[in-house]
């Protein structure tokens, strides 16, 4: 059950104006880094923001498919090596073992394609970092993650913005009156969460604004 809840987080999770956007985000982020093909995507995706999020096939392939149709990727089949004469061995077995292997490698290829954003693409991944609502934790570490296709202000105000939320929440969560050892155990856990990440976000405004003035 909670990995399907996990699993469904991006495609339903709100910020960044819906689901859709919120996935069209990590998306677009990740293909503004290099081009990939669908598989990798989803590795790319689930590897680094697994512990928060699931990317499903189910929702992948419409996505990019999506993203096509409004010129914000564009795509091309996946390049494979041909036939090449000097693996041929003098074996009329062995090179029709090696004819139909190159076949199937160049049909299996046809299926597969390789994405990059465009232009529009950039344009767009801007707009969504931009727009990211802080409050949903999905959201924003999307958003930040891939910032610096922004403007450089626009990280330090999520940043901003994350860390007054993050307060908001801490303040009322000191307020909380509950009872009995594992609710105030939840309690504290949850306080030095919140106190973590405020401390982090500190730092990074900090780094973000050493790195703007360097530039």
């Amino acid at each position: 059950m909670l990995e399907q809840r996990r699993q469904q987080a991006i495609e339903t999770g709100k910020g960044t104006r819906g689901g859709a956007a919120s996935l069209d985000l990590v998306l677009l982020g990740f293909l503004a880094i290099e081009p990939l093909h669908g598989y990798e995507i989803s590795r790319r995706v689930n590897r680094c923001f697994g512990s928060i999020a699931r990317l499903s096939w189910g929702s992948l392939y419409p996505a990019l498919s999506r993203l096509q149709r409004r010129s914000f990727v564009a795509s091309k089949p996946l390049s494979t090596r041909g036939f090449d004469a000097s693996q041929l061995s003098g074996s009329l077995a062995a090179e029709f073992a090696l004819v139909s292997a190159v076949a199937d490698r160049m049909a299996s290829a046809r299926n597969r394609k390789v994405y990059q954003i465009t232009e529009a693409g950039r344009e767009r991944l801007a707009e969504l970092v931009a727009q990211t609502e802080v409050d949903d934790s999905r959201s924003f570490w999307f958003a930040i993650s891939f910032s610096d296709q922004a403007e450089p202000a626009v990280r330090v105000e999520l940043l901003r913005q994350r860390k007054q939320v993050l307060g908001a929440q801490l303040h009322d969560l000191r307020q909380a009156d509950g009872g009995g050892a594992a609710f105030n155990l939840a309690m504290a856990g949850l306080t030095t969460r919140l106190q973590a990440e405020i401390e982090w976000c500190d730092k990074a405004i900090a780094e973000s604004l050493d790195s703007k003035g360097r530039g």
